[in-house]
């Protein structure tokens, strides 16, 4: 199953486009500071880091990182959970 499709069963759709947008941009800037992939570090400390580096302390920090704990979320066994106020 797709992030996006996995983020719509819990999210509303403008919320699940949100989370794929953010891992989008932090996806790209993985790519121009040389650094590897989401998917190859999913759940690596360093990703993290590298959101903190990046982003620094912001909203837009938060909202990487809330997206990065749906995407981990969705691969574990468990699935999903679903997002507050929804």
């Amino acid at each position: 199953m797709g992030l996006e499709n996995a983020l719509k069963k819990t999210a509303t759709e403008r919320t699940a486009k949100g989370h794929v947008d953010y891992l989008l941009g932090l996806g790209r800037r993985l790519f121009d500071n040389n650094k590897q992939a989401i998917a190859g570090r999913l759940n690596d400390a360093s990703l993290n880091d590298d959101v903190r580096q990046f982003i620094g302390d912001s909203d837009d920090r938060r909202r990487v990182l809330t997206a990065l704990n749906y995407l981990r979320a969705s691969q574990s066994s468990s699935g999903v959970p679903p997002i507050a106020g929804i």
